[in-house]
């Protein structure tokens, strides 16, 4: 797993569900082995995961509830080093042979700035386990070639959600798009999306 996959398993799943008071217990199981898929129906400008970052060196190891993910990712993603990258995230649940919008949705508009920020929980969540902090602090995920090092954690797939209860399959749909001086939005942005199933435990 890389940094990115870091950043989805983790601080995708605790900010959407890791946030609300105790509750129903609820595990989160990724239904395909290698976690992401494609974003569908997006136009030809929408770049896959893997021109985002090379995660071939990154390694992934799970039991029932937690994964351990270890290793160093290589940002390959083709932009500025002054442009600015935001992260949308957004829920969406399976029913009827379709899928509809689902719990919610969230935009970070500066990761990197939230990346290297203590008091942000982007940097609770996955800044402080990146190694090379001061190598890659100024750079972040703008400049193709580098290598992002990161300390073996854990992420936990067990979650808690209020109310009525919910199940069956749900995606998480990651875009992150950058942006000029101007604040224009450059033409390629990246897109990746988690399915899992919601298994109630408690």
């Amino acid at each position: 797993m890389c940094e990115q996959k870091m950043y989805i398993l983790k601080v995708t799943l605790l900010l959407i569900f890791g946030h609300f008071i105790s509750a129903t217990k609820y595990q989160f199981v990724p239904v395909n082995d290698d976690i992401f898929s494609d974003c569908p129906n997006k136009p030809n400008s929408t770049l896959k995961l893997n021109k985002f970052v090379d995660l071939s060196k990154m390694r992934f190891d799970g039991n029932a509830d937690k994964i351990m993910i270890s290793g160093n990712a290589t940002i390959v993603w083709n932009i500025q080093k002054t442009d600015r990258i935001s992260l949308t995230t957004a829920t969406y649940r399976y029913d009827r042979g379709q899928w509809y919008y689902g719990l919610l949705s969230n935009t970070d508009p500066d990761i990197c700035g939230a990346l290297f920020d203590t008091r942000r929980l982007l940097y609770m969540y996955l800044g402080k386990f990146i190694v090379n902090k001061s190598e890659i602090k100024d750079k972040c995920f703008n400049v193709p070639g580098t290598q992002i090092v990161i300390e073996p954690f854990e992420v936990n797939m067990v979650f808690e959600y209020p109310g009525l209860p919910v199940y069956g399959l749900f995606k998480m749909e990651l875009t992150l798009k950058a942006y000029d001086k101007q604040n224009k939005q450059v033409p390629n942005s990246v897109c990746t999306e988690i399915i899992g199933e919601l298994i109630r435990i408690s």
